[in-house]
């Protein structure tokens, strides 16, 4: 039993032979583990009806009417994802539904530092705050999406990334619930709102190598600086190609 594994981490081990005083050497076996875990990604539920004992309806995990499971729309290669029609007003001021975990799922194990999550919106949605909440059953905390409000109305699927060091407040070893909604623009307060909305892959990573983190000298994009990029320097630094120039000839002197 190796205990807990790291994400993103390679290990090693060997078994040698004892044969009395002799010892030989076994060979040495690898295996990298995957970099990131699946709080959800949708891919387990389905539509079968309820006398079916397979059967496993979103909106039982997802608690509120507007979920619905969806197909269509859905981030890189995943087949499903999960819809989430919003609608609030001035006398209910914000829509969300939640997923409560039994067991509280432990975000620390297994070297985890940032929650991930892909949004998909509609140019019809009227502007909105979202927001995420983690619940540990004895206190909540509530983190507002800290990008454009409009990003909702862009159909396109867009990241959230928190960093799990960010969760001061709350103790992110015991999570039972994990909330997503909407409420009124700030600029707007009284007003009601209703749209659409397609989540997927929700996840915990040991670390994320975006593209806008990417140092200048990282040229194999592991968001790091070291003799791997030396590497890739000294072999490929005489096939960069090279540029011509146009030179104008001197103007003749009278």
């Amino acid at each position: 039993d190796p205990g807990g594994l790291e994400l993103g981490t390679t290990y090693y081990w060997r078994i040698d032979e004892v044969n009395g005083q002799n010892v030989r050497p076994g060979d040495i076996w690898s295996f990298t583990t995957t970099d990131h875990l699946i709080i959800d990604d949708f891919e387990q539920y389905n539509s079968l009806p309820p006398t079916d004992p397979n059967h496993n309806w979103i909106y039982d995990t997802w608690k509120n009417v507007g979920v619905h499971l969806w197909t269509d729309q859905t981030h890189e290669c995943s087949k499903k994802a999960m819809g989430f029609s919003y609608s609030y007003n001035r006398f209910s001021v914000y829509s969300e539904t939640v997923r409560t975990f039994l067991p509280p799922q432990n975000w620390t194990a297994n070297g985890a530092k940032a929650l991930e999550l892909y949004f998909y919106g509609m140019s019809s949605n009227t502007v909105s705050q979202m927001y995420l909440v983690l619940n540990d059953g004895n206190a909540e905390i509530v983190i507002p999406y800290p990008g454009d409000a409009n990003d909702i109305t862009k159909e396109t699927w867009l990241p959230w990334r928190i960093g799990l060091q960010e969760l001061q407040d709350i103790d992110i070893s015991n999570i039972e619930s994990i909330s997503l909604g909407f409420y009124a623009d700030p600029g707007n307060p009284s007003g009601g709102g209703t749209g659409r909305i397609f989540f997927d892959d929700i996840r915990l990573y040991s670390s994320r190598c975006l593209e806008e983190n990417v140092p200048d000298a990282d040229f194999n994009s592991d968001c790091l600086v070291n003799f791997v990029d030396l590497e890739e320097i000294t072999s490929n630094w005489l096939e960069t190609g090279y540029n011509i120039y146009p030179v104008a000839a001197p103007n003749t002197p009278v």
